[in-house]
């Protein structure tokens, strides 16, 4: 499993909050594999919501970072990546 960023997350991070913030998608994203692709098993300072609403990807998750920021992310299969990228996990937006 890959890990895809997407431009617009990298833009929106305030840069005073840039390294802390990747730090914790690395952190997530370790326990993550760890926890074989089981979010349910994670740890549970790590709060991962499915959103539900009007959008053109089919599902969009809501990760808790902190108290105050959430990152929006979704997997390849569902925004039309190509098949060597179906599996990877895409950071959409801060």
């Amino acid at each position: 499993m890959k890990v895809i960023f997407s431009e617009k997350l990298l833009k929106s991070i305030p840069k005073e909050k840039y390294n802390y913030i990747l730090s914790e998608i690395k952190e997530f994203y370790q326990e993550y594999v760890e926890k074989e692709f089981n979010i349910r098993n994670m740890k549970h300072g790590w709060s991962v919501r499915r959103i539900i609403g009007t959008t053109n990807i089919q599902e969009i998750y809501k990760f808790r970072v902190n108290i105050k920021d959430r990152i929006l992310f979704t997997y390849g299969k569902y925004i039309g990546l190509r098949e060597e990228f179906s599996n990877s996990i895409v950071f959409l937006e801060f």
